[in-house]
């Protein structure tokens, strides 16, 4: 597994594999650190950034990116934005989203590109969106989180 920051740096390195990249946008650094984790530990590799402009940046770069995982609600260009910004970038990109608030428009909005985790979610919630959006991602045996 290999995390890294949104400007390429790395903050713990693992065996590389053909695991599939999400991109976490989240401006809270410990909510950030939590899903990071529970995202490695179902076979993904994570780049994380702060904000939007963080995750453009990575979207510009060559990053191999399968999944743009991003809070609706971000200082700045919210994760809406942001999501039309990175489709612009990579048409093919899946989105998954997540708020803790119950904004109507915003969720609907959203929906475009990808479905709504609502806050607080189960680490198993988790697991089965990313099945469905990363058909790529090595299947763990008997073991589930819940």
């Amino acid at each position: 597994m290999t995390r890294l920051s949104a400007l390429g740096k790395t903050a713990e390195s693992g065996a590389a594999g053909t695991a599939p990249t999400v991109l976490l946008v989240d401006d809270e650094p410990e909510l950030r650190a939590i899903v990071a984790f529970v995202l490695a530990e179902e076979g993904c590799q994570v780049l994380e950034a702060e904000g939007a402009e963080d995750a453009l940046t990575v979207l510009r770069s060559p990053a191999p990116v399968d999944l743009l995982f991003t809070d609706i609600t971000l200082p700045g260009t919210d994760g809406v934005a942001l999501a039309d910004a990175a489709k612009s970038l990579r048409p093919d990109l899946p989105v998954l989203y997540t708020s803790a608030y119950g904004d109507d428009a915003v969720r609907r909005a959203a929906v475009r590109y990808g479905p709504v985790l609502e806050k607080p979610w189960r680490p198993a919630e988790l697991q089965a969106v990313l099945r469905e959006l990363l058909p790529a991602l090595p299947r763990r045996d008997a073991e589930t989180v819940s």
